[in-house]
């Protein structure tokens, strides 16, 4: 059985939904994966465990991101094992037979990261290191969210990672950004984000406020 910590802002109705809404598409596959809440860190509750780079024009919500990812893969560097999803992360119904075979071949992989995004994603213990180390030494590089930090992580050998360009793939490839770039296998990604329009999004720290269809394509709009 595998594990998962979902980051949801248990003091946030709105992300409260978002998790049940995703928690419930992962019903299928419940049998092979358990899914625990977990608090995240938020701009009223900061942890004030990383000095952040202020010429990076990061929104207090972009730091809180930030600051729960990173004590999730202090974690994991400290050698606990679990998959990390965002509260929309949504399994699609006609693509579990993909989870099923990716999860079975996460061990040999050292980037194991099967969302649109980083909606599902995990890292080898070194690497989750790895990337604490480079978001501590946030003046010493250019790199802003989660997806950059993961590009920047060296001496990487087997990884399945979102190809770029919002096609809603997945490829096998030695590192991330060749797998970025599509250099190796394709897989169709089982795991994207679900959006709920009347409940709009909980991070305000975006450009924007809202979704549609024609620019997010690969999304799962819920009509509730």
């Amino acid at each position: 059985m595998h594990h998962a910590l979902m980051i949801t802002d248990l003091n946030n109705p709105i992300s409260n939904e978002y998790r049940n809404h995703a928690i419930s598409s992962f019903n299928s596959v419940k049998d092979i994966i358990d899914i625990e809440p977990y608090q995240c860190y938020t701009p009223k509750n900061p942890s004030k465990q990383i000095r952040f780079n202020p010429s990076k024009k990061r929104s207090p919500t972009e730091i809180a991101i930030l600051e729960t990812y990173y004590s999730l893969f202090k974690k994991i560097a400290n050698g606990e094992k679990f998959i990390i999803m965002e509260h929309d992360a949504y399994l699609r119904g006609d693509r579990e037979e993909i989870f099923r075979n990716l999860l079975s071949e996460i061990d040999s992989f050292d980037v194991w990261n099967v969302g649109i995004a980083v909606e599902c994603h995990t890292l080898k213990q070194e690497y989750a290191q790895q990337f604490c180390d480079n978001l501590e030494d946030d003046f010493g590089g250019s790199f802003k969210g989660p997806m950059s930090l993961m590009r920047k992580l060296n001496n990487l050998q087997s990884v399945v990672y979102v190809k770029d360009g919002q096609t809603g793939e997945l490829c096998k490839a030695k590192n991330t950004n060749d797998a970025a770039k599509g250099v190796g296998e394709s897989i169709l990604a089982p795991v994207t984000q679900c959006y709920i329009p009347k409940l709009g999004l909980t991070n305000t720290g975006r450009s924007h406020n809202e979704y549609t269809i024609q620019t997010q394509p690969q999304m799962i709009f819920l009509d509730i």
